[in-house]
């Protein structure tokens, strides 16, 4: 099994309570927020009271937005900083929140 290329996952809004800037070997976004869960108390039920976004920034490449479904388990492939942010109200499509 690989583990996956180091990753910086920063957490937005009320996830901030549990820290701001995490760095984990993971292979996909929903390996990211697994990793999270594992790791920190009470962060799976943070989650599911919200509704989250998660995105990926790489310099020089255009942001992409994660949502339910399979493109959550699609791999990561270079180093990259995924942002897990509340969803805003009214967007058309929910977020990881649900899924988890």
């Amino acid at each position: 099994m690989t583990r996956g290329n180091l990753h910086t996952i920063r957490l937005h809004g009320r996830l901030r309570a549990f820290g701001t800037v995490f760095r984990l070997a993971c292979t996909s976004p929903a390996d990211a927020v697994r990793a999270l869960v594992v790791q920190i108390p009470g962060f799976k039920a943070a989650l599911e009271q919200g509704e989250y976004h998660v995105i990926r920034r790489q310099p020089g490449k255009a942001r992409t937005v994660y949502e339910d479904g399979p493109a959550l388990t699609m791999g990561l492939g270079e180093s990259c900083t995924l942002h897990l942010a509340p969803a805003v109200a009214g967007a058309k499509s929910g977020g990881i929140g649900k899924a988890v």
